[in-house]
């Protein structure tokens, strides 16, 4: 069930009544995205609430994480510092962390040098061992989760136009590649473009929304890089990660291609013409340098254009 929403005035309240020595400072909606929603506090801090029911316990567990990861990541992170559990006041409960500097990848220009940092940001990352770290493990080794999702998104991209029609992209989701891994990784599990917070000059300033962090494949966040900027921007990376398995970009690859899709059905369902435009630009990335990994065939159709 879809939570209504509050105003700033509404938080404001529920803030100060929680947390006396946020009083006065100024609330705004900052934004939201497929399953919450962000508000400016003052310059200093972001809140943010679930947009549906039973889902408070992910921010706090996010908070727990942050914890954990802070000194242990070479790009800054948010640190909670305002954590509620579920009450009267906070029916899913809320979290305040320190905001950080910089705008979302997915608002500017791909810069030069960026691929360097975030694959080395990921090699850390995946290096970390995470016993410790309270995560559950995702592990879908047959896929089904991820297809029965992407099915449906590519449904919904075809009947709203975007695609031409499902094939070949249908059989390629029906046929994932291996998935069976003898060891898994810290992953931010949701590395895509608008996690991504860049200065002015180009430089990474943060990575944010962790509430999708599992131990899982690490190829999922490799997916991400080959989402926002295709085999180059992957190329860039691997120079500070390090070399991979042909295997691992297979994986990749896949999983970027239901990243695609899901960017299109909640650019579709939400009106988000950026999420549009950015899965179809991931499929013609897709389509221009991972046909063979994905078993593409040449004659794949281009993507119709953007409404």
């Amino acid at each position: 069930m879809i939570l209504s929403e509050w105003t700033p005035e509404q938080v404001a309240r529920r803030l100060t009544a929680r947390w006396p020595e946020l009083s006065g400072q100024p609330v705004a909606l900052l934004g939201e995205g497929s399953d919450h929603r962000a508000y400016a506090v003052g310059s200093a801090w972001v809140f943010r609430v679930p947009k549906y029911a039973g889902q408070g316990g992910s921010l706090i567990r996010e908070a727990r994480l942050l914890a954990w990861l802070d000194g242990r990541l070479p790009l800054p992170v948010p640190a909670p510092r305002f954590v509620a559990e579920p009450s009267d006041v906070f029916p899913e409960g809320i979290v305040g962390a320190t905001r950080l500097s910089g705008r979302s990848r997915l608002e500017v220009t791909l810069p030069d040098g960026l691929g360097h940092a975030l694959g080395a940001f990921l090699h850390v990352l995946h290096g970390l061992d995470g016993v410790d770290s309270g995560l559950p493990v995702d592990h879908d080794p047959l896929g089904a989760e991820w297809q029965e999702a992407a099915m449906a998104d590519l449904d919904v991209a075809v009947q709203a136009g975007l695609l031409a029609r499902p094939e070949p992209w249908d059989a390629v989701l029906a046929a994932p590649p291996p998935l069976d891994l003898p060891r898994l990784s810290v992953i931010h599990g949701d590395f895509a473009a608008e996690h991504v917070l860049l200065g002015p000059a180009g430089t990474v300033t943060g990575v944010i929304d962790w509430t999708d962090a599992v131990l899982g494949d690490p190829a999922r966040d490799l997916a991400g890089l080959i989402h926002w900027g295709g085999q180059a921007l992957l190329n860039e990376a691997l120079d500070g990660y390090g070399a991979v398995e042909a295997a691992v970009v297979r994986r990749a690859a896949w999983f970027a291609l239901c990243r695609a899709l899901a960017d299109l059905a909640f650019g579709v369902q939400e009106e988000r013409g950026e999420y549009v435009q950015g899965g179809l630009a991931a499929l013609a990335h897709l389509s221009a340098s991972f046909a063979a990994e994905l078993d593409v065939p040449d004659t794949v159709d281009k993507p119709a254009p953007s409404p």
